[in-house]
């Protein structure tokens, strides 16, 4: 039984929500109140599992609560408004502060039923993958000594990346921060990059230049045919797959198509993965990072077997451990990493080469280990 707690302004949308989350059998609503200050007391004492939010809220914005909300919650927060419609730029905002979905209340013409069903199966997803709060996508790693990254920082900020490179990503819920954490880490000689972030359409130009904003990588919107080079990350438009293609001349293009979904998904990052296993092989690195669900799981699975370089953000920082517990569980990745270690570990296999040292015929006769479902459970 997952337990949810509903905040909204509205006492009607507060009556329909607490009714129908209650009316399916895995879900109890733990608290309904309209006040912020009423929700918090709620969360530390009811502990629940999923916070349902408005952004219309007494006393206070809805995206200030949410930025309250991150440091003393630990669960999933899903945002159910009338001003986050998909593409819009204040579910973007509702993203970057902590919450893990949005759900868009519709207009005149949308289905209600069809708008409360879509909320409950992502409250029930996000309780059930959810592990960690966002501060956790910016954890250092305790462990490591702190003169490491210092000691080798310079040698991988002026080392060129082989024209052969490539490094393609894959994220969905909880990417949005995470991918803005590994951008703002990555320097301009990082090799040429193309990013699959699960968005809306309208959403991605808007993202594209907040990465923009963060670091060294010039990021934009990917368009049919643009280049892959080093220093420049491409973002996947909402509504297309992208996939790479090696040029005749060296290098790589992109190429955005309208084909059908692909694990529910347009874009797909199994289908971004998949043509990096094809047309990069082993000068590829592939990085799978937080989110819902398993798209991404086997396209990671065939580059390793390509020979590529591949790594899963771990449990501990991601805020959903979806896609990267699926890649796991198929040993697809060469390396599971905390968010923080991932943006050095990928200069590092550039520096050294691990992309490219193992030959073709030894990636094609690899026998990838398989994780047995005992070893994920803790």
């Amino acid at each position: 039984m997952y337990r949810v707690l509903v905040v909204d302004g509205s006492p009607l949308v507060r009556h329909i929500l607490q009714a129908r989350l209650e009316s399916d059998a895995e879900l109890t609503v733990v608290g309904c109140v309209a006040s912020p200050l009423a929700a918090f007391e709620i969360v530390a004492k009811r502990r629940p599992d999923v916070v349902v939010t408005g952004l219309d809220l007494p006393h206070i914005s809805g995206l200030s609560f949410l930025g309250r909300l991150r440091h003393v919650f630990s669960g999933a927060v899903i945002v159910f408004s009338r001003h986050t419609p998909h593409g819009g730029a204040m579910a973007l905002k509702a993203l970057a502060r902590g919450a893990v979905e949005t759900v868009h209340k519709g207009d005149a013409e949308t289905d209600p039923a069809a708008v409360l069903a879509e909320l409950v199966e992502k409250v029930k997803l996000a309780a059930l993958t959810v592990r960690s709060p966002l501060s956790a996508l910016r954890d250092t790693d305790d462990a490591a000594p702190e003169e490491a990254p210092s000691a080798i920082d310079g040698l991988l900020r002026t080392a060129s990346s082989p024209p052969e490179a490539v490094l393609v990503v894959g994220a969905s819920t909880g990417g949005t921060e995470a991918l803005s954490c590994l951008l703002a880490a990555l320097p301009a000689n990082t090799p040429g990059m193309v990013i699959v972030q699960h968005l809306p359409r309208m959403f991605t130009a808007a993202f594209a230049a907040r990465l923009d904003s963060l670091g060294e990588i010039v990021v934009r919107e990917a368009r049919d045919g643009d280049a892959v080079r080093p220093g420049l990350a491409l973002v996947c438009p909402g509504d297309r797959h992208i996939e790479i293609r090696r040029r005749s001349g060296g290098g790589y293009v992109v190429d955005l198509s309208l084909a059908p979904p692909v694990n529910r998904h347009r874009p797909s990052v199994d289908v971004l993965f998949r043509s990096a296993a094809a047309q990069a092989g082993i000068f590829a690195i592939g990085v799978l990072l937080t989110g819902m669900g398993r798209d991404g799981a086997e396209g990671l699975l065939e580059m390793r077997r390509a020979g590529a370089h591949t790594v899963a953000q771990d449990e501990a920082t991601c805020i959903v451990y979806g896609m990267p517990r699926e890649a796991v569980a198929r040993g697809a990745a060469c390396e599971i990493l905390p968010l923080s270690r991932i943006p050095q570990h990928i200069l590092l296999a550039v520096l050294h080469g691990t992309q490219g040292r193992r030959s073709e015929a030894a990636a094609r006769e690899w026998a990838v280990p398989r994780h047995s479902a005992a070893s994920l459970t803790r």
